[in-house]
């Protein structure tokens, strides 16, 4: 029984690790798309797409660490 209920919450904390990987890769992906979209019209502030690239920054260190703690090789 403690073994069962063991795994159970291992696979829940993997699971939801996994889907906090997917929701922040997803997030950083779109935000990426934007800055190429900005940068390729050129309708931004500086200011902007400094916010945008700290953005993307952090979530990519995010991932990292989410990544590391989950035992997934980074990319």
């Amino acid at each position: 029984s403690d073994v069962c209920s063991s795994d159970l919450t291992n696979l829940n904390k993997t699971f939801n690790i996994s889907e906090e990987l997917h929701n922040l890769e997803h997030e950083h992906h779109l935000i990426h798309q934007e800055i190429d979209k900005l940068e390729k019209h050129q309708h931004y502030t500086d200011q902007q797409l400094a916010q945008l690239k700290k953005r993307r920054l952090h979530l990519k260190d995010q991932i990292q660490q989410l990544k590391e703690q989950n035992g997934t090789p980074g990319t």
